[in-house]
């Protein structure tokens, strides 16, 4: 109690904001404040990750626009007998390759921003990653209005969800590793560059190397193309 005591009277002396007083906001609050005041907002949940509130969200969402996204599955035009079993397990597959990449994705970008020279906590942006995904509930509503407008009105709000989760995303790591925006894009971007050129390089490998033993198979063997 007496060290507590003395931590609080040291930072109300300094007047900087002591870790005993940093409260944990609502659910309701974190994603208003998202949308409001992003910056600022993923500044305190870099203080206390919610890690709960971010699995709660992130399962929402993604349950949701799964759902929805499979309402009118077909098979090459044809309907599903059993959709019910169908959509549980696109539901469950779905969720299991968006918790990998949420994982995975936040142990790349937080290297890349440590590489670059930030200095975060990935818990925090993780939970902020989380947090985020609740933006594609947006697709939702605009998956309906598309029934009756046209699909190019879901592809459009589709495209304007993905453009707003990249620039919070970017704010987000920002917010976490205090680093400028340029770096903060770099630590996003970076990772997807990297992995593009690595696909790129063993694609012509391939290609050579098939190229390169094609003399060979068509002296062997005088039927192959």
């Amino acid at each position: 109690m007496e060290e507590n005591k003395e931590v609080l009277e040291e930072t109300h002396a300094t007047g900087e904001e002591s870790p005993l007083e940093v409260k944990s906001p609502d659910t309701l609050e974190i994603l208003y404040g998202i949308m409001a005041r992003p910056a600022s907002t993923i500044e305190k949940v870099a203080k206390r990750p919610p890690v709960g509130t971010a699995l709660l969200v992130f399962t929402v969402s993604t349950v949701i626009t799964t759902l929805v996204g499979t309402r009118d599955a077909s098979f090459y035009g044809h309907s599903i007998p059993n959709l019910r079993a169908f959509t549980t397990l696109v539901t469950v597959a779905g969720l299991i390759f968006a918790y990998s990449t949420w994982f995975i994705g936040t142990a790349i970008v937080h290297l890349w921003a440590e590489l670059l020279g930030g200095r975060g906590r990935a818990l925090a942006l993780f939970a902020a990653g989380g947090l985020l995904s609740f933006i594609q509930l947006f697709t939702v509503p605009a998956a309906l209005i598309a029934m009756a407008v046209g699909e190019w009105f879901s592809n459009m709000v589709a495209f304007a969800v993905l453009i707003w989760t990249v620039v919070l995303y970017v704010i987000s790591i920002k917010a976490v590793y205090q680093m400028s925006v340029g770096r903060a894009v770099a630590a996003l971007l970076l990772p997807v560059l990297v992995a593009a050129l690595a696909v790129g390089a063993l694609v012509a490998i391939m290609i050579a190397g098939i190229m390169a033993t094609l003399p060979l198979l068509q002296q062997q063997f005088p039927f192959f193309p």
